[in-house]
């Protein structure tokens, strides 16, 4: 996990960094969550292309307990400004949540076997 983490990190794109933190938050254990969780909310909150926020922090909404999702939601509609991004943004975090729900229902049953050099 630390290997892939590293990688993630060195990608230059804070839009595909954050998206790539998304993919690896199923695996790691609570503490280290937490940390990624609070680095790509950081990342996303300063993007610099605002009409990205959204779409950014859609990705990490999902992980967050309710009361932060609807802090998080309500900041990014605040930076947004605007109601369909708002709308969108509840709508994605939503979506995610749901395929990450089902895909974490087949984890046991998947060999998932990856090395990193």
């Amino acid at each position: 996990m630390e290997k892939a983490l590293e990688l993630v990190s060195g990608i230059i794109s804070e839009y595909q960094r954050i998206e790539s933190f998304s993919l690896l938050l199923p695996y790691m254990d609570e503490q280290r969550k937490e940390e990624i969780i609070e680095q790509a909310l950081e990342l996303a909150l300063n993007l610099r292309d605002k009409d990205v926020r959204p779409q950014a922090l859609s990705l990490i909404i999902p992980y967050l307990d309710e009361s932060r999702q609807k802090k998080i939601i309500e900041k990014a509609a605040y930076l947004g400004g605007n109601g369909i991004q708002f709308e969108y943004l509840r709508r994605r975090a939503s979506a995610i949540l749901r395929r990450s729900e089902a895909l974490s229902s087949l984890a046991p049953y998947l060999d998932i076997s990856c090395s990193i050099s």
